[in-house]
């Protein structure tokens, strides 16, 4: 784990990124548990994220630009991930896609809560912790909603 820059703990999810602690609390589970503290922190990990992997908790930072045009194929991980026409669930949902389905990104962007969404090369956007990608996707141009 580590603190960002406005004081929030960070938790690395092995191999699959980084997620803000505030994203395991609720009203049903207000508190971390203990164990989790007992943790090492990642004092030598920069304190903002630098990948689309490593935010797709919300976190309002630049990722760095693209330098060539790369394939990215995405595999959806939930029962039903929601295809919308923008960025962000305000945006409609266009339709639905089933688990393990394979899809191809042509971009990502930033929602208004900062969430990371991938752009879908057939049309319409996938929240980037709904799905699974290879480091290629990491090389996407960032566009704006």
């Amino acid at each position: 784990w580590m603190y960002d820059q406005e004081g929030y703990v960070w938790w690395h999810l092995l191999g699959s990124g980084w997620a803000r602690s505030d994203a395991f609390i609720d009203t049903a589970n207000p508190d971390l548990p203990a164990a989790c503290w007992q943790l090492v922190p990642l004092d030598e990990v920069p304190p903002t994220p630098a990948s689309p992997a490593e935010a797709a908790a919300p976190i309002n930072t630049a990722l760095p630009a693209a330098t060539s045009a790369q394939s990215c194929a995405l595999v959806t991980q939930l029962e039903e991930v929601n295809v919308r026409s923008g960025p962000g669930t305000s945006y409609n949902s266009m339709n639905k896609l089933p688990q393990n389905q394979t899809i191809q990104a042509s971009a990502w962007a930033f929602d208004t809560d900062g969430f990371v969404w991938w752009r879908l090369s057939t049309g319409g956007w996938v929240r980037a912790d709904t799905v699974e990608f290879p480091e290629s996707c990491l090389q996407l141009p960032q566009v704006q909603p």
